[in-house]
């Protein structure tokens, strides 16, 4: 049966005035029969400038509409929308019923829009909102149009991966150059929060921190006593060019500090094939303590030397400020000065003097060598051949049960006592004595008297008396004959005594006085015992030793007399004329302290320098099983180069060993108000690096108030690590990498990596990247096309870390969040029951195979699709 109108005309079924209803009634149970709509393009359409309304006549029923199997319900118009009326949500839900996977699909060729002052895709009230892909290897895009920007709302906005999954943030193709910016606003920071918050790199793949623009710096910026951590088994810091020099940079008045652990053995150790610290051109380099006190230990490992360089020609180790130098041992060692070869130790200045230390009251010893089992002599030379004691009365005295020889070391060679002017060699006790028996004979008045025999002459007082030698006029000579040399000799291994009374001196007289022994035989002065042998020059005079003053037992000393009234100076001074020089001669010649005595080298005036000079090439060696150079008990150390020689540099140079410093807590540090600069060698053509390098799981531990690693002004500070090595910044516990700027690819061409580590090896601990800006902050992703993408072949997943927690995309102003290709609704594994309607409205959701929303008054809505 049909109702039709006549052709051409149209049908109008009407109701009454008012609200009359027009009702088509199909009779039979559900599902029951259908109205159907006949035509080529069967329609609903409201009258001209009427809306068309299909509408339930009872609450809480649904509105069908149901496309025959894989047809679709299209809404058509040039702009086709589907809306609720003022004041309600829209809920498109799937069938709520339905128990197998019913999803509600946006299907546009180009894109699905949502619309609004602040359009908004918002998750049921305790729902979270997923956007995800149907299938694998496909990719969730937000993709903001020209300059606008993906903003992640909420109070703590957070990007977190799924479950124990590495939260990866790249751009879509790793062959274009594409960065990802992380830009807080100024004054803002990018915060990686976590137990142990960590930025790494992927794979094998090196970890670059840089910055985009010319001459900008890179901050690492621990808050309060915080530091920069560098983890790894050998971690690293050198610079990302060969061409390049790393430079630890402090800030205006502040320190560089180079901290390793407690551990006394550990060391911040140079790792170079030729490892040195240098200074800039044109500053001194200086080693100081932070704190008095304090040592400065150079020691090299096993029979490692300290070597001093300079390019030319010598090394000069200088005081500061006129203080003293000192070079001491600790302990009973020995300090030992070597020069190589040749070599000499050499003792410079306008009055160089080797001293005892005046506060000690030790005597000088110069020995000729430490190891009392071998034979050696000490060489004191001088240009002119002239070796001066200097004092009040300077002496040369053999040690206690020791003999004290002069000798002569070829023959030939006199032993001159030549007192000047007036001066008298005095003999202040023992006596002079020969072997055998002799005659006397006595001449007239006018002939001298002469004791001469074939065999030999005897000159024997009684018991208690001696031989007296005068003409009873205050004068009395005892001589040869002419030509003839005078023999005083004795018998039998007795002594020859020369003994004047009380304070008379044995007195020898002549125009170049000399004691001499006879051809190949050795001249010996010798004390009693415990006494001492006295040499003293009168007025300015000087005990001149015309040959080389040698020991006859494997060591000689030059003491000071201090147990005598008349020589209270107990000083040793061996004082080379003009120019010439302290020479210490031998094969091995050496300066050694007495056995478990330390050997001091000091000057007596001050604002007087010690200069220790190895002629050309030769070096300043310090030997011994652990070499030291020793500051003074309560003194610090100071090494220096010439500071009006702007060429001149302090290099500690260990060869292939290395620089250490010592100590419970070694340290680096730059005189007050000024920074320590670690600089490679910048003459030098091949590329210089500075390495600190730590054994073991040892840290460079960077101190301070504010520890700060600042490249110079107008250079880029970059961390680099070698081929497969990862550059750890790993701030302590509640620590924080804190960068004071813009992270960014060193190369342009190349993207940004945040990375949660390796994924390829199996791990099932977490591995995930946390943005976590402050409180009221925000992530900002920069560029003129700011895009989260998924890595290559990988799905993006937005996700909250705690259940009941919202994903927000909140757009500004009338911005849009954009879905492309496809919005997918998983699934929720129970429903939603809109128990909060001021926060549940609007919230959409996929259960049962239903879309399902919340109402403006708290009602679950579902929408349907037929």
């Amino acid at each position: 049966p049909t109702i039709r109108s006549l052709a051409g005309d149209t049908l109008r079924l009407q109701g009454g005035e008012g609200v009359g209803n027009i009702v088509l009634t199909i009779p039979g149970t559900s599902p029951g029969g259908f109205l159907v709509i006949d035509s080529n393009e069967p329609a609903i359409s409201s009258a001209a400038g009427k809306d068309l309304h299909l509408m339930a006549s009872t609450n809480n029923h649904n509105i069908y509409l149901t496309p025959n199997n894989l047809g679709s319900v299209v809404i058509g118009g040039k702009v086709p929308t589907i809306r609720t009326n003022s004041g309600y949500g829209l809920l498109i839900q799937a069938d709520p019923t339905f128990e197998g996977d019913s999803d509600i699909v946006m299907y546009a060729s180009r894109s699905v829009e949502i619309r609004g002052d602040n359009p908004t895709l918002t998750s049921a009230s305790g729902s979270d909102l997923i956007l995800a892909t149907k299938t694998a290897g496909k990719n969730v895009v937000l993709a903001p149009s020209q300059n606008g920007v993906v903003i992640v709302g909420g109070l703590e906005p957070t990007v977190t991966s799924e479950g124990s999954k590495p939260l990866i943030i790249r751009t879509t193709n790793s062959t274009v150059t594409g960065c990802i910016y992380l830009a807080p606003p100024d004054g803002g920071s990018v915060v990686i929060a976590g137990e142990t918050p960590t930025i790494t790199a992927q794979d094998d793949l090196p970890l670059i921190i840089r910055t985009t623009g010319i001459d900008s710096h890179i901050f690492l910026s621990p808050d309060g006593n915080g530091t920069i951590q560098i983890g790894g088994i050998s971690p690293t810091i050198r610079a990302i060019s060969h061409s390049s020099s790393l430079t630890l940079k402090s800030g205006t008045s502040a320190n560089v500090v180079l901290v390793h652990g407690s551990d006394a053995t550990n060391a911040v150790v140079i790792n170079a094939e030729s490892p040195k610290i240098q200074s800039n051109p044109g500053s001194p380099l200086r080693l100081k303590t932070a704190s008095s006190n304090m040592n400065i230990v150079v020691s090299p490992q096993g029979d490692g030397i300290l070597i001093l360089e300079s390019d030319v020609g010598y090394v000069t180790l200088a005081t500061e400020g006129g203080k003293e130098m000192r070079f001491q041992t600790s302990g009973s060692g020995n300090l030992v000065l070597n020069p190589s070869g040749d070599g000499k130790v050499i003792i410079g200045g306008e009055s160089p003097v080797i001293a005892t230390d005046f506060a000690s009251g030790q005597p000088l010893l110069l020995s000729a060598t430490a190891d009392t089992s071998t034979s050696s002599a000490v060489t004191i030379s001088s240009s002119d051949g002239i070796v001066r004691l200097e004092g009040v009365n300077p002496t040369i005295k053999a040690l206690d049960s020791q003999h004290l020889t002069l000798s002569t070391e070829s023959d030939g060679q006199d032993i001159i006592l030549a007192p000047y002017g007036t001066g008298r060699v005095v003999i202040g006790g023992g006596v002079i004595q020969a072997l055998g028996g002799a005659v006397a004979t006595l001449a007239s008045d006018s002939l001298p008297l002469t004791l001469k025999s074939p065999g030999n002459i005897v000159l024997k007082p009684g018991v208690g008396y001696a031989i007296v030698v005068g003409d009873g006029q205050g004068h009395s000579e005892l001589a040869s004959l002419s030509g003839s040399d005078l023999l005083l000799t004795t018998l039998d291994g007795k002594n020859i005594q020369l003994k004047p009374d009380t304070s008379g001196a044995v007195v020898i007289v002549g125009t170049n006085p000399v004691i001499q022994a006879v051809d190949n035989k050795d001249l010996t002065i010798r004390a009693g015992e415990n006494g001492n042998v006295v040499l003293k020059a009168s007025g300015d005079g000087a005990v001149l030793i015309g040959g080389a003053l040698a020991s006859t037992t494997t060591s000689m000393r030059l003491v000071a007399a201090a147990s005598t009234s008349d020589f209270a100076d107990t000083n040793v001074v061996i004082s080379p004329a003009s120019d010439g020089a302290l020479i210490v001669g031998g094969t091995s010649p050496t300066i050694a302290a007495a056995s478990s005595k330390s050997l001091t080298i000091k000057t007596l005036d001050s604002n007087k320098n010690i200069v220790i000079a190895p002629d050309g090439s030769g070096q300043l060696i310090i030997g011994g099983d652990s070499p030291t150079v020793a500051a003074d008990e309560g003194k610090g150390l100071t090494l220096q180069s010439q500071s009006d020689v702007t060429s001149d540099g302090a290099v500690l140079d260990a060869g292939v060993g290395a620089v250490k410093i010592g100590g419970s807590n070694p340290t680096l540090t730059g005189t007050p108000g000024k920074g320590l600069t670690l600089t490679a060698d910048g003459a030098s053509t091949v590329v210089g690096n500075i390495y600190l390098t730590t054994t073991g799981k040892g840290s460079v531990v960077i101190g301070g108030l504010s520890p700060t690693i600042t490249a110079t002004d107008g250079q880029s500070l970059a961390l680099t690590s070698g081929t497969g090595g990862d550059i750890l910044l790993t701030p302590g516990t509640s620590g924080s990498v804190l960068v004071n700027g813009v992270i960014q690819p060193a190369n342009s061409s190349l993207p940004l990596r945040l990375s949660g580590g390796n994924t390829t090896t199996g791990s099932t601990s977490p591995s995930s990247i946390v943005l976590d800006p402050g409180f009221a902050r925000y992530i900002e992703i920069g560029g003129r096309q700011p895009t989260i993408t998924a890595a290559q072949g990988k799905s993006l997943i937005l996700q909250t870390q705690d259940l009941n927690k919202d994903i927000k995309l909140k757009p500004a102003g009338n911005g849009t969040v954009v879905v492309k290709n496809m919005l997918q609704l998983t699934e929720r594994s129970f429903d939603y029951d809109c128990s909060n309607p001021s926060k549940d409205v609007g919230k959409v959701w996929f259960f049962n195979g239903q879309f399902k929303y919340c109402s403006s008054n708290g009602i679950v809505r579902s929408l349907s699709f037929s």
